[in-house]
């Protein structure tokens, strides 16, 4: 049985083998493997700049918390970049073969394991008001109800459309406002010229490929 499970290493330390190994394997074969030069040296870059950091971090008896954050800050576009790079041009790079996609960690959809799927499901949402502008979101599983992300989604967006009592509720597309959620539970600030309007909210899960989901949950509200 297929298990979605993200490719990346979520651990820190398995992640910097990984990230060097990619990174290595890819500076060594861009002109056989017709991989564009601008964004190899982009993704070695941003490499350099993790590994500094996590060398500090990485020392337990010496490493302070700005150092952990620092790790952390740098890891974020790093593994983007990594993530974009791999699904652009490795995955499906006809002049790599299916070992040199696993030398370099690539899921090629083997040992049981696949890409995580874009959902066909969205999230429950609850909303409540908390103060002037203010308010607090929570997101369930609607397999389960639980407050947790299903398995391959890892954030929630939500777009906000603003009307006033008797207008008409604005579709999807003509939503001006957008949240990206990384979290089940979340506050969230509306502009303080929405006070006292109606809202019509879309919410989607958007997978760990940053793929956006296709269903939508649709929920209304009042800006307090």
């Amino acid at each position: 049985m297929a298990v979605t499970r993200d490719w990346i290493p979520k651990q820190i330390d398995k992640f910097k083998i990984f990230g060097d190994n990619i990174c290595k394997n890819c500076q060594k074969n861009a002109e056989k493997w017709n991989l564009i030069v601008k964004e190899v040296n982009d993704l070695l870059v941003l490499q350099q700049k993790f590994n500094d950091f996590y060398s500090i971090s990485s020392i337990m008896n010496n490493r302070t918390l700005i150092d952990i954050q620092n790790t952390r800050d740098a890891r974020k576009p790093y593994q983007a970049a990594i993530r974009n790079l791999a699904i652009k041009r490795l995955k499906t790079n006809a002049l790599m073969s299916d070992e040199d996609k696993r030398r370099c960690g690539i899921n090629i959809n083997s040992k049981g394991y696949t890409l995580s799927v874009i959902s066909k499901k969205s999230p429950l949402v609850h909303f409540e008001n908390t103060g002037i502008c203010t308010a607090k979101m929570a997101f369930s599983n609607p397999e389960n109800h639980k407050c947790c992300m299903p398995e391959g989604q890892n954030k929630v967006i939500v777009t906000f459309g603003f009307y006033k009592e008797n207008e008409s509720i604005p579709k999807e597309i003509d939503c001006t406002f957008t949240v990206i959620f990384g979290k089940s539970f979340s506050k969230i600030v509306f502009d303080a010229s929405k006070r006292g309007m109606h809202f019509v909210g879309y919410a989607r899960y958007i997978n760990t490929r940053k793929k956006v989901g296709r269903s939508a949950t649709q929920f209304f509200g009042i800006v307090s």
